[in-house]
């Protein structure tokens, strides 16, 4: 998304031949098979451990560092592959995405427009906002091998990047938009009263 962001304000007159479907489909595939490959290189170091005690897991959905903490056996290199897993994907597309709002960044300020400006700014905003809160969250999830927060702290964090952040999107997205600015603002006028 960054680099469609990216394509669309430093190079509008060409977006089209540059985003083509097939190149869409590379960074979607690419994306998938990622995901893919992080969950499968988890799930089997998870597989590699011996569990012999109680196998309650302290959270509301079962996660990969919640399992790990379960087992009898030394959690080390499992510990290791999530949190190796979690630095590589989370920083290496963290950077990805900031050198690309750079790159925006420094397209924008050529304009001599101040209006043109503030209209790309306030494009790049909403989804700086959410990346934001998402790899905030995550990354203070899966970024520690050996948590230094308490279950309950994991268990909220885990609850906020999971399901807020996504109930969030289509309204950080839709305030962009004029008429449902005015929509919300005609509905709080009518709480009030």
């Amino acid at each position: 998304m960054a680099y469609d962001r990216y394509v669309a304000i430093g190079n509008p007159l060409q977006y089209s031949t540059i985003m083509v479907p097939g190149l869409c489909r590379m960074m979607a595939a690419g994306s998938l098979g990622t995901g893919l490959l992080c969950g499968l290189l988890e799930t089997i170091s998870a597989f590699n451990l011996y569990y012999c005690g109680p196998n309650f897991i302290q959270h509301f959905f079962c996660n990969v560092p919640e399992i790990v903490v379960l087992a009898c056996s030394s959690p080390f290199i499992s510990q290791m592959i999530l949190f190796l897993l979690a630095t590589f994907v989370g920083f290496v597309s963290l950077l990805i995405i900031l050198l690309s709002y750079g790159y925006i960044a420094a397209s924008i300020l050529k304009r001599s427009s101040v209006k043109g400006s503030l209209k790309a700014f306030n494009t790049c905003a909403s989804h700086l906002a959410v990346v934001t809160l998402f790899y905030g969250t995550s990354l203070a999830v899966y970024g520690n091998p050996t948590s230094s927060h308490s279950d309950k702290q994991n268990k909220i964090l885990s609850v906020f990047y999971i399901l807020i952040i996504p109930m969030l999107n289509p309204l950080i997205y839709s305030l962009r938009n004029k008429d449902i600015k005015a929509a919300l603002k005609r509905g709080l006028k009518k709480s009030r009263h």
